[in-house]
């Protein structure tokens, strides 16, 4: 009996010592100053121009992103977004205004890693300026619309999801939604990304 105890204690530092050597053996998570850049497509929300309007995001969305990663878990950032033309039809599907969005942020960054996986998601808070600025394309299609022509701006919440996978220590590939929440004249802007960053450490 005592000797079965004493294999099993043996079998359960052995055990310990292997998990903790693999842990120590797992590359570090880096932290420093980084940047990241993303495309994708934008969705316009919560905004109405009018009976029987109807609202089209079109083209190529994009996004840069600088921050600093303080430790594997804690982030903070500025970013720059420019959204998809917006384009706005009235009840007959003609075309009568066109709208062009980007926005600035900051937010903290909160960041699950996934120890020697290689990946790790993250979740963002903060608040974005969001500006919105519209042109009327044909004045008779946009007469029975609430559009005003000019630029509209707005500043409220920020939030963003998302997950990374680092290629090599300093390069993780980034996939994220974020939205800039607006007012009911600019509405909310999301955006679905694809993206690369770069972490200098």
């Amino acid at each position: 009996m005592r000797q079965s105890n004493q294999i099993k204690i043996t079998i359960g530092l052995g055990t310990l010592l292997f998990s903790l050597s693999t842990f120590a053996s797992c590359p570090p998570i880096p932290s420093g100053w980084y940047l990241d850049a993303n495309g994708g497509v934008s969705k316009l929300s919560s905004v109405s121009f009018g009976s029987g309007s109807s609202i089209g995001t079109n083209g190529f969305a994009w996004n840069v992103n600088g921050g600093y990663k303080f430790n594997p878990f804690f982030g903070a950032e500025l970013g720059y977004s420019r959204y998809g033309k917006v384009k706005i039809r009235n009840s007959a599907g003609t075309l009568a205004a066109q709208s062009t969005y980007y926005s600035y942020d900051a937010a903290a960054k909160a960041i699950l890693p996934m120890m020697d996986t290689g990946f790790e998601f993250f979740a963002k808070l903060g608040f974005a300026r969001l500006s919105a600025s519209t042109s009327i394309s044909n004045p008779a299609a946009a007469s029975g619309l609430t559009i005003t022509s000019g630029s509209t701006n707005a500043t409220s919440l920020y939030i963003g999801a998302g997950a990374d996978y680092l290629v090599s220590p300093n390069v993780p590939i980034i996939a994220q939604w974020m939205r800039a929440r607006g007012t009911n004249q600019t509405g909310n802007m999301d955006l679905l990304s694809l993206g690369v960053g770069y972490i200098f450490g």
